[in-house]
């Protein structure tokens, strides 16, 4: 009996000391939502507004000298056609960079920007977008992609029904 109460003596102080000072990080810098507008048949305009965490600033265009691509999207499925993207959040250049970059144009607090894409009308009445960027505080920069996004726009062939059910007999 002695024995179990020796390291369990040390381990337990330690452990109650160690979470004392380990803190659960969020690791959402930028959490995105999207809408989708329709312009015309298969030609949509897509919304995408971010919220950026507390003290980070995300870089909205590309720099050759830091080389950043600055923020861009991808569509999972490769039929659809994105046009240039316009930014309706003005951008600001800081006076400092964790990169030691000058002019560099971010934004911080929240984002706004569209993009108009030519979407098939076989894709469906939805489909998934990623965005991807780079942020920084000051003293961290992460280059990272936001987790699918889904896109509704309301035409095409309605996807098939999925069920996630599972019939158990008894």
């Amino acid at each position: 009996m002695m024995r179990f109460f020796k390291p369990t003596v040390f381990l337990l102080p330690a452990f109650l000391f160690l979470s004392l000072f380990a803190r659960a990080q969020d690791s959402v810098i930028v959490s995105w939502k999207t809408t989708a507008e329709k312009i015309t048949e298969g030609k949509y305009k897509i919304i995408f507004y971010g919220t950026i965490k507390k003290g980070w600033h995300i870089y909205t265009a590309p720099n050759a000298e830091a080389d950043m691509s600055g923020i861009t999207t991808s569509p999972e499925d490769s039929s659809i056609i994105l046009k240039e993207m316009q930014f309706v959040t003005k951008s600001i250049v800081p006076q400092t960079d964790v990169l030691g970059v000058k002019n560099l144009q971010v934004a911080s607090d929240s984002i706004i920007f569209f993009q108009i894409a030519e979407i098939p009308a076989e894709t469906g009445t939805a489909f998934f977008m990623q965005v991807h960027y780079s942020v920084a505080d000051g003293e961290s920069f992460y280059s990272e992609s936001s987790p699918p996004l889904k896109i509704f726009t309301g035409t095409g062939p309605a996807p098939a029904a999925v069920s996630n059910r599972i019939l158990i007999e008894t």
